[in-house]
């Protein structure tokens, strides 16, 4: 189980409140912070430390259920949300869908009274091991970084990119190249891509930092083909991205301009935050008729189907928690699956560890893989380095 799960509980009800606390905490939640109405919940929410779920009712004095998941889409919160009340059942499915439609990730609704077992199920994916992505990234002691010092790491230019290999399920040579932010710190350990992404949402920051990805990430993707490495590159994107009409023509600019190859260029957005309103449906028909790929990220199909299968996303890459579910848990990653195979879209299954998952995976009709059996993500020189010598091996050594 994770030892970092930290919860937000909303609910005005202190009985609920506290029998909900202590389920929580006996599922293996490490901290939970309680609010008892939505303005609250709402400052607890903004403040530096993150929440990896929030527990909310929809019934409440002064700002409800709703305004204060409306507020969280606009904030694009990327915590978890379990949805609790004793309304009815269709208020609570309708709840869902609005807020899944702008962006949040909710993993499913309770009527009162919660049942442990019932809470368990919902957020089992949560209490599993960490995504491979903050597995290998050292321990952070201390507390986040703030504002000064994430606008300072902007200006300085301290982001850097690392490279993560996937490897083709089918012979297993290098399918493709993931790339992903870090920042190293000399007083703590390195931030991972989400991370620093959060970081910018919660400093207002996200504008700045995706025009520095861009640059970053297309001169890395020339990087990678120039060196001999004539695969696909995908760079990691907030969901806000999608929300800027001028991307296609930017990444598009900035690809041409680094002398790299459209055609061999992704995004990856996570299904989280994949809007799907008409500007993103504008933004990625222009990025595909540029021959730019989209892959939903951390795909878990949760997501409403009718709103996705609109969007024209070319692969989904299976949340990496997923693959750590085993026993009657593991119905979430055959949905996942069946969820992108139903809309056609080639699969990558991130967070592998064993030849066993592997074998698997094979018969599911999976493309390619990630995770720690091919390695954490490592700055991307070392990566390059790392390729060029496999393919120059005496016995045409393993792209991985």
């Amino acid at each position: 189980m994770s030892a970092e799960l930290s919860v937000l509980l909303v609910d005005d009800d202190e009985f609920v409140r506290n029998t909900v606390a202590e389920q929580l905490r006996t599922l293996g939640a490490a901290r939970v912070e309680a609010a008892d109405d939505g303005a609250s919940a709402l400052r607890a929410a903004a403040a530096p430390e993150q929440f990896d779920l929030i527990v909310t009712d929809l019934m409440m004095p002064g700002v409800d259920g709703v305004e204060f998941l409306r507020e969280l889409a606009l904030r694009q919160s990327g915590a978890a949300l379990v949805l609790i009340s004793a309304l009815d059942e269709s208020i609570l499915r309708a709840v869902a869908l609005l807020s899944r439609e702008r962006g949040l990730k909710i993993l499913g609704a309770l009527r009162k009274p919660v049942r442990a077992e019932a809470l368990a199920r919902l957020i089992q994916p949560l209490l599993q091991a960490p995504p491979a992505e903050t597995a290998a990234a050292p321990a952070e002691p201390g507390a986040a970084p703030d504002e000064v010092q994430f606008l300072r790491a902007l200006e300085q230019g301290e982001l850097r990119l690392h490279g993560l290999a996937r490897q083709r399920l089918a012979d297993s040579a290098l399918h493709s190249i993931e790339l992903r932010l870090s920042w190293p710190r000399a007083d703590a350990g390195a931030l991972p891509h989400g991370r620093i992404l959060a970081l910018a949402r919660r400093h207002r920051q996200t504008p700045r930092l995706l025009d520095q990805l861009l640059a970053l990430g297309t001169r890395a993707a020339a990087d990678c083909w120039q060196q001999g490495q004539r695969v696909p590159v995908t760079l990691g994107l907030p969901g806000a991205a999608l929300l800027r009409l001028d991307l296609p023509d930017a990444i598009d600019r900035q690809l041409r301009a680094a002398g790299a190859m459209p055609e061999l260029f992704r995004i990856g957005v996570p299904e989280a935050e994949m809007p799907g309103d008409s500007t993103a449906l504008d933004v990625l028909s222009r990025l595909r008729l540029r021959g730019i790929g989209v892959s939903v990220d951390d795909f878990s199909g949760r997501i409403s189907f009718a709103r996705l299968q609109r969007l024209p996303v070319t692969t989904a890459r299976v949340d990496a928690r997923l693959m750590q579910l085993g026993g009657r848990a593991r119905g979430l990653l055959e949905h996942a699956i069946a969820s992108a195979t139903s809309m056609g879209l080639g699969w990558i299954a991130d967070g592998v560890e064993s030849a066993e998952q592997i074998e698997w995976l094979a018969g599911q009709g999976c493309e390619a893989i990630q995770g720690p059996f091919t390695g954490p993500p490592e700055p991307l020189d070392e990566l390059l380095e790392r390729l060029r010598r496999s393919a120059a091996a005496p016995e045409g050594g393993n792209a991985n």
